[in-house]
């Protein structure tokens, strides 16, 4: 059997629900509680929510994928 880096199937995936409001955009994490965050630019969402999720789950913010959708509301 190879070894190596996983692949992109063993990580999991967490999807992150954006809304915008104002100048800002409103990031959550459905599946992390707490992990909540804001950003006024939207080339930030990816990497902001990746540091949230990280932060509140204790792990490396290259160890999951996420997946980006707007809010349904």
């Amino acid at each position: 059997m190879a070894r190596g880096k996983p692949s992109e199937e063993a990580k999991p995936t967490y999807k992150v629900v954006v809304e915008k409001a104002g100048a800002n955009w409103y990031i959550s994490v459905p599946d992390v509680p707490g992990a909540l965050a804001s950003v006024r630019r939207s080339e930030y969402i990816e990497s902001i929510a990746r540091s949230a999720i990280a932060r509140k789950l204790g792990l490396s913010e290259d160890s999951f994928s996420v997946e980006i959708g707007a809010s349904e509301s």
